[in-house]
């Protein structure tokens, strides 16, 4: 896990912040979700994994809702999803199957109303699991990524009629920069402070308005401050002081931060330009293996070093 991933999973764990979060982003601010009806999950349901996942109480149902940070476009991010989401439902389904495996060992009176289908499958026609939510939480500039199932499917050849038939399966992506501050207003503890600076980290001249003269800046919880400076790419420059009540005193690093911030943007953009050429060389690479060259052949021909060319071979294997 990133530095960015742990700073969000410790923030988001703490159920007034993720009942925020939820109510500012599912039901528009509306008080639908309180602190005390979260009880926590095991995020790590199989080997896929969500930052935080909490299970909600609403009257008799209940729901799943998971979090996940994305802070680059995952262009397998619905089949991840999908993974994800499909094992807390497996896991919901094996737990009433084995409570009547159990009932038939012990010849429980109730197996005796069940059908053939609901013994041999152990799973009765009445029971029902819980719905899982998973939200996306997408600090890219530009999420140009697939929403759904169906915009990774290549349907080119496939019969108009049966595109009806496919399941799209759609993901639930908040896009951190495109949100506006009539969104962040709904939040009602300091995830509005977090997901403002978010929403300006590439926009000098917002960073700029927000956090000039802003007293919610000055005594900020230490976990908001660490969610902050990872996320917005400013630790290089932030500072804080933390007083005896583990808050931090933000105002002379951001007004620092504010009259640095072309630096901060210039940085930036050369993170995002050598992820770019990355991926480039990823893909150039991966034409060649595909093609049957050496690894060797395809350092002489690109000039990658060879080293380098290898590396980027075991990281596809692993993909595969």
């Amino acid at each position: 896990m990133g530095r960015k991933d742990s700073a969000n999973k410790v923030f988001f764990s703490d159920p007034e912040r993720f009942a925020d979060l939820v109510n500012g982003i599912c039901f528009g601010g509306e008080q639908i979700l309180r602190a005390e009806d979260l009880t926590d999950v095991d995020p790590h349901p199989g080997r896929r994994t969500r930052d935080v996942i909490k299970m909600t109480s609403f009257g008799v149902g209940f729901a799943i809702i998971g979090e996940e940070s994305q802070e680059t476009v995952d262009y397998e991010l619905p089949v991840r999803i999908l993974e994800s989401d499909l094992a807390d439902y497996r896991r919901q389904v094996r737990a009433i199957q084995k409570d009547i495996r159990q009932k038939i060992r012990d010849k429980d009176l109730e197996i005796q109303t069940l059908s053939r289908g609901e013994r041999l499958y152990r799973y009765p026609k009445d029971a029902k699991i819980l719905p899982v939510v998973t939200i996306v939480l997408s600090a890219a500039q530009v999420w140009d990524g697939p929403r759904d199932l169906t915009d990774m499917l290549d349907t080119e050849h496939v019969p108009e009629a049966l595109i009806p038939y496919i399941s799209g399966y759609r993901i639930n992506i908040v896009e951190l920069p495109k949100l506006t501050e009539d969104v962040t207003s709904r939040f009602r503890t300091d995830v509005r402070q977090v997901m403002d600076v978010l929403r300006c980290a590439w926009d000098g001249e917002a960073l700029i308005r927000l956090l000039r003269g802003n007293t919610d800046y000055q005594d900020l919880d230490e976990d908001a401050y660490k969610v902050i400076n990872e996320y917005a790419a400013l630790r290089k420059y932030g500072f804080a002081e933390t007083n005896e009540g583990g808050k931090c005193d933000m105002k002379n690093g951001f007004d620092w931060i504010v009259e640095h911030y072309q630096e901060i943007g210039e940085e930036i953009g050369k993170e995002q330009e050598a992820e770019k050429n990355r991926k480039n060389l990823m893909e150039i690479v991966a034409n060649f293996l595909r093609s049957g060259d050496s690894p060797e052949k395809i350092s002489e021909c690109t000039k990658v070093p060879l080293e380098e060319v290898r590396k980027i071979e075991s990281q596809l294997l692993q993909q595969v």
